[in-house]
């Protein structure tokens, strides 16, 4: 084996040769710690940790054992990539797709999701739609199984969204008929914890932003306060014309919700906050208005979406994806449960409502477009699956990227 210096290893002048260190034995293979280890760099050491610890866990037949670990048959060997960001990949092996076992897939999903999601918040601005981000749930004691819990939460919803009278009380309140619906399950000390989460849109006025214009410091609090009021209002109306029909289609399936937690609503700029901190548990950045003083989400900050995988769920609750070791009962229980679910639905159907084109959702910035700077055998990225490394290489190709261009 050569034994390259880092510079030659990531150098894109020789993108047909292997990173010839002894990867696996070779003290010359390691992390040089970084004077910041980001968010970023902290998520993918989790998901990895993960991922290893699922794999194992799952039956030797269970795809998830395929994924990563089969070369993409349009390819003849792994690339290793970077981008202006000084971020690096590994693509050109297979995937398993499994959203709900396999943090690894879960996050490539998950981005798919956000750039789409982007567009259908950046059309409702546009087209001065009020973004509501309401949340569904019921009441379940750690006697109820998974799979009950949840086929009586779906079937719930499937009922409301047909009722005639639900589908009239959105239209009397301006609501567009059909919404984006997200699934969630965390574990808790009543078990399993299934709930929904929906976007819903109206043309109903109350996406308008504060307007203190001509006002002074003291009449601008006070309106200010006043429009905040006026809001929250608006939240308790909608939560309880919602609360109303839910409990109607959960008590269908046999189960109930309090009026407090069975349904909770958002609106406006915290329902978009909502949206994003769902899908990245870094939160989302904020910035302040100069003209309002509001605080305003960024919508634009793809790159670093993470996943469901990477959520911490709030209440003391524990992410499915780390049940294992200590709870493998646990975790059968919720590969069995989800087994066959989707975890978004309506997202397209919405895009297509409102006729956007999606083709755009896959577009990337200039610091995300990735070049290659090498490629690696399949049989060297399974060793370094064996040894629990393949962050650990990441992180090394990336310092070394770092090093070569100082």
């Amino acid at each position: 084996m050569d034994n390259l210096s880092h510079n030659e290893a990531v150098s894109p002048e020789i993108p047909d040769r292997e990173l010839s260190h002894g990867l696996l034995n070779n003290t010359e293979f390691a992390v040089k710690p970084k004077t910041t280890v980001t968010r970023s760099i902290e998520y993918r050491r989790l998901m990895y940790k993960r991922w290893y610890v699922i794999r194992n866990h799952v039956p030797y037949s269970h795809r998830i054992r395929a994924c990563h670990t089969m070369l993409n048959p349009a390819k003849t060997a792994l690339e290793v990539q970077t981008n202006a960001k000084k971020r690096v990949r590994i693509v050109g092996h297979v995937h398993c797709d499994n959203v709900w076992l396999c943090p690894l897939c879960s996050n490539k999903r998950a981005i798919s999701h956000a750039r789409k999601l982007n567009l259908l918040l950046q059309h409702a601005i546009d087209n001065n739609l009020s973004v509501y981000f309401v949340t569904f749930t019921l009441w379940h004691s750690p006697y109820n199984k998974l799979t009950d819990t949840y086929s009586a939460l779906k079937n719930a919803m499937r009922s409301m969204k047909k009722s005639s009278k639900f589908l009239r009380m959105l239209e009397d309140d301006y609501f567009e008929p059909s919404s984006v619906t997200f699934t969630e399950i965390t574990h808790t000390a009543n078990g399993f914890h299934p709930h929904f989460h929906c976007l819903y849109f109206a043309q109903d006025g109350e996406n308008i932003a504060f307007d203190d214009t001509g006002m002074n410091a003291v009449t601008r609090a006070y309106e200010l306060k006043k429009w905040e009021l006026a809001r929250e209002l608006r939240e308790k109306s909608v939560k309880s014309k919602f609360y109303k029909h839910w409990l109607i289609a959960l008590k269908k399936q046999k189960f109930s919700a309090s009026e407090e937690k069975g349904v909770h609503v958002r609106l406006g700029d915290s329902a978009v906050k909502a949206v994003v901190s769902y899908l990245n548990d870094e939160g989302v950045s904020v910035t302040k208005e100069s003209d309002t003083g509001l605080l305003t989400p960024n919508r634009s900050a793809i790159s670093e979406v993470t996943s469901y995988a990477t959520k911490n769920p709030k209440m003391g609750g524990v992410n499915p994806f780390d049940l294992l070791p200590d709870n493998p009962n646990a975790f059968d229980e919720y590969m069995e449960g989800t087994k066959g679910k989707q975890r978004v639905s309506g997202l397209d159907d919405m895009l297509k409502r409102f006729g956007i084109n999606d083709n755009a959702a896959v577009t990337f910035d200039e610091d995300n477009q990735y070049v290659t700077l090498f490629e690696l055998s399949i049989e060297r990225y399974r060793m370094l699956i064996q040894e629990q490394r393949v962050s650990e290489f990441i992180e090394f190709v990336e310092n070394s990227v770092v090093q070569s261009e100082e």
